[in-house]
Order: structure tokens, then C-alpha cells, then sequence
């Protein structure tokens, strides 16, 4: 048990500012608001799929800017598709100053039937300190958006857990929750 305790203790000594508003099921122009824990982000998605976004991680302890693209595979907006996407960017941990870098990946099977949409997938934020002592940390988590669209505003739920890779031998517990709303243009 007390091994446990220490490894929850160690997953925030490696900063990780998730930017989960670009992996929204949100397609096409739209601003997304995510506001959850650890992570909380905004991001603003172009047509073309590219996305900017700044995230931060609760207790401010790191924040990040990122670039990524977003796109549907193998179906069409309305009803059932397969949702990728890809970013990275630069990581500032705020407790210890370093540089580091983010990369994410993420694939989602989404659905969107009248109003409600909703994706279940897998995603991985990845985090990397390149000062101060390479440090990675590699979460491999299941991810669930729940959703509802209105007109041009989708609100919802955003859930994750898995397991993060760290440099210990046992993987460490990985949770995330956020509430989102995208309005698109």
C-alpha cells in the first residue's frame, strides 16, 4: 500500500499540461473550453482540421501552447466515424524550472445521432523533460467524451484513466475529468 501512495505522490513531479480540447469530438471551426482535473485547456480548430491550443495542470504546475490536427476517418460528421488526433508543443513545469515537450496521439470511435455525441477511445499525452535529467511520462489511457449538440454549441463530459509509465517499474494511476463546450463557426 504504501508503494501505491508513493507512486501517486510521484505522477505530479512530472508535469503533464494535457491539451484535451483539441481531442474534443467537436468537428470542424469551433473554440473548446476544457475545464477539468488535473488538466484544463482552450483550443481553437481551424477548418482545415490544424488546432492551437494552451493548456495548464491543476495545482498550477505546468502549462503548455500546442499545435495539432484533427481529422474523421472512415464515415462522415453525423452518425458513426473514427476520430484521430495528433499534437505537440512546448511544456513549462512551474515547480521545477526545465524545458520539456508534449506529444499526444489519440483515436476515437465517435458517434453523433441527432443531438448527442459522444466518442470512446484511447489517447496518449505524453510529456518529456529534456533539462535538469531526461524524465518522461507516458500515460495510456481510455478516453469518453458524452455530449450534447445544440445548433452550434456541443457541451459535455470528458472522462480518462489509465495507466502512466514513469521511470519506476510499477505504472502509476492516471485520471482525468473535465467538462467541455465547443462553439462552432
Amino acid at each position: 500500500m504504501r508503494a501505491v501512495i508513493c507512486l501517486l505522490l510521484l505522477v505530479p513531479s512530472i508535469a503533464l499540461a494535457d491539451p484535451i480540447a483539441l481531442r474534443a469530438p467537436q468537428v470542424g471551426r469551433a473554440v473548446t473550453i476544457a475545464a477539468g482535473w488535473p488538466a484544463s485547456s482552450i483550443a481553437y480548430q481551424f477548418a482545415n482540421g490544424v488546432g492551437l491550443a494552451a493548456a495548464l495542470q491543476l495545482p498550477l504546475n505546468a502549462v503548455s501552447v500546442d499545435v495539432g490536427y484533427k481529422r474523421l476517418w472512415l464515415g462522415e460528421e453525423h452518425g458513426w466515424s473514427m476520430q484521430t488526433a495528433i499534437w505537440g508543443g512546448v511544456l513549462v513545469p512551474l515547480i521545477e524550472p526545465a524545458f520539456a515537450i508534449d506529444l499526444g496521439l489519440s483515436l476515437h470511435a465517435r458517434l453523433h445521432k441527432s443531438i448527442f455525441v459522444g466518442a470512446f477511445g484511447a489517447a496518449v499525452p505524453a510529456a518529456f523533460k529534456l533539462t535538469n535529467g531526461l524524465q518522461a511520462r507516458l500515460p495510456l489511457t481510455a478516453d469518453i467524451w458524452l455530449g450534447v449538440e445544440l445548433g452550434r454549441v456541443q457541451f459535455g463530459v470528458q472522462l480518462a484513466a489509465g495507466a502512466t509509465l514513469l521511470a519506476t517499474p510499477t505504472p502509476a494511476l492516471y485520471l482525468q475529468a473535465a467538462l467541455y463546450a465547443s462553439i462552432g463557426f
